[in-house]
């Protein structure tokens, strides 16, 4: 135990000189680190991959929103993810396309934020692995791990069943991973509880066969080790729209709060639908608001659900985008877990709750690097002086780039799709009539449509 404790301070040390000096850190595959993020200072790490290699780069941490990028050897924004692991943390899953040095960046969801976080780097599970054996919620099964090994446990999961993974050793520092259905890795722990082992919970997104992974933090470890399976919630109950049998899903999310600002998600309503949204946590006053297409306020809560949940029960009278917003309540900055349910009581359900990301700022005379994920609506904002004139460029060569630019009061001010040429967007010598923060917001002609862009604005 006491080697792993000056593993990791002299890991620290390193990461800590790299962000000063601005120098990469290089990483292997099975490795686990430690570092910290400043605002619009993001860390980077490098490590060498080979064509067609399936890496899995998991970042999470508690003190903020993580954001992940990749970038293949030529500099070039391969991938990017924000909440795709547990908690609004990121998980990052890709095939690499050719072979050479890649680097990954690491940084919080806005630019702004700062704090600690751990970042690993592993090569995804191999298709059709054997596995060690089965498990079964309640049990508590024993195992060896042999030095450099990746025991392979599997069970039966039912989508929304919330569970419980616990790995102990007395040996070595436990490390667990579990990977859905289709072979995709959901989660990972390492410390849980200021000790050396491991604790998943999570609530299943599929039906299907699972499989945990269970390794130690260093690969030359070995030792005996027991892991727990178990069922601490029931899968979430179904509703079936009354005289027409239909089945309506509910949308669930499980996320972290890192602003005041709280977290907004996106979803399409349409006129007649009547929905039910559920905000809980155990870590703060939970606030819900939900905004309708023309950005109103709609209807917000903050006790409805009992204790200090939130509870937003509704039917709506227009159809289009609608904007949850989940916050804690009065000044309470958050920083804690929460559970979001939105359940379609009758209508046509969305498929998904998109996240609307926080905007970012822009200054006159930079530009700024993006990317967009699909049916995204990025936005920046800038500070702007009556009389200003601004031209605003968007430029990429993965989407057809769709540029709008809103005043301070959410007035819609201009638009251009292909101005730039080559499907580039531009808002040219654009003359603000009053002063205060306007907003620019990044989008694609078509919704599916996803990839890197420059954003620049200028003054003239």
């Amino acid at each position: 135990m006491f080697r792993r404790v000056v593993i990791v301070v002299t890991v620290l040390i390193l990461l800590v000189s790299a962000v000063r000096a601005q120098e990469p850190v290089t990483l292997t595959y099975d490795q686990l680190v430690e570092g910290h993020v400043k605002p619009a200072l993001p860390m980077e790490f490098t490590f060498a991959g080979a064509q067609g290699e399936a890496v899995v780069v998991s970042m999470t941490s508690a003190e903020f929103d993580t954001s992940l990028e990749l970038l293949d050897p030529s500099g070039s924004v391969i991938a990017f993810d924000d909440d795709s692991g547990v908690a609004a943390n990121a998980l990052l899953q890709t095939t690499l396309p050719a072979s050479g040095v890649y680097t990954i960046r690491a940084g919080s969801y806005d630019d702004q934020q700062s704090g600690h976080f751990h970042l690993s780097l592993t090569l995804a599970e191999a298709a059709g692995a054997s596995p060690t054996g089965a498990a079964a919620y309640g049990q508590t099964l024993d195992g060896h791990l042999t030095a450099g090994g990746r025991d392979r446990w599997t069970f039966s999961g039912t989508a929304g069943e919330r569970l419980q993974i616990s790995m102990t050793s007395a040996e070595f520092d436990a490390y667990l991973e579990l990977y859905d259905p289709a072979g995709q890795q959901i989660a990972s722990n390492d410390d849980f509880g200021g000790g050396y082992d491991s604790l998943l919970e999570i609530t299943l997104p599929v039906t299907g066969a699972y499989t945990i992974v269970a390794r130690s933090y260093s690969s030359d470890a070995s030792g005996t080790y027991r892991l727990a399976l178990s069922q601490v919630g029931a899968a979430d109950e179904q509703q079936t729209e009354e005289g027409t049998g239909t089945t309506l899903l509910p949308l669930i999310v499980e996320g972290v709060l890192s602003s005041s600002d709280g977290d907004r998600w996106v979803f399409t309503g349409l006129t007649g639908d009547s929905i039910r949204i559920t905000m809980t946590s155990a870590d703060f006053d939970a606030f819900l608001e939900l905004y309708d297409p023309l950005d109103r306020l709609a209807v917000n809560d903050d006790d409805g659900a009992g204790a200090t949940d939130a509870l937003i029960e509704t039917s709506f009278t227009i159809s289009g985008e609608f904007v949850i917003v989940a916050r804690a309540q009065g000044s309470e900055i958050g920083g804690g877990a929460y559970h979001l349910r939105v359940e379609w009581v009758s209508g046509t359900p969305d498929t998904t709750l998109r996240r609307e990301r926080a905007a970012r700022v822009i200054q006159y005379g930079e530009t700024r690097e993006g990317v967009l994920l699909p049916g995204a609506r990025d936005r920046w904002t800038f500070q702007g002086a009556a009389g200003d004139v601004v031209t605003i460029t968007l430029t990429s060569s993965d989407f057809d780039a769709l540029l709008e630019l809103y005043g301070p009061r959410d007035e819609g001010l201009d638009e251009d799709d292909d101005s730039a040429g080559n499907s580039n967007a531009r808002i040219t010598s654009f003359r603000l009539s009053e002063s205060g923060v306007f907003t620019i917001v990044v989008r694609a002609y078509l919704e599916s449509m996803t990839g890197a862009y420059l954003l620049s604005l200028q003054p003239g």
